[in-house]
């Protein structure tokens, strides 16, 4: 949870304002270009990823729980 207010104009003052601009190497441009594509999915709010993010992690826990890596000292 955030101590910031969605209506504070500060939380979202470093929202892109569009597509990165190229740099001139392709590969940095490709990441930039998909990071970018995945953010704006979600409104390019990191709450909203997140919580994505849990929901595909406990999705792919219950169907596959072979696949989850646990950190040290998680429980089973």
């Amino acid at each position: 949870a955030s101590d910031v207010s969605a209506s504070d104009p500060v939380r979202y003052r470093d929202l892109p304002t569009g597509p990165p601009a190229p740099t001139g190497d392709p590969l940095i441009d490709e990441v930039r270009a998909i990071k970018y594509e995945l953010s704006a999915r979600f409104v390019h709010d990191v709450e909203r990823l997140g919580a994505h993010l849990k929901a595909v992690q406990k999705d792919i826990a219950q169907r596959e729980p072979q696949r989850v890596i646990r950190q040290p000292g998680q429980k089973r």
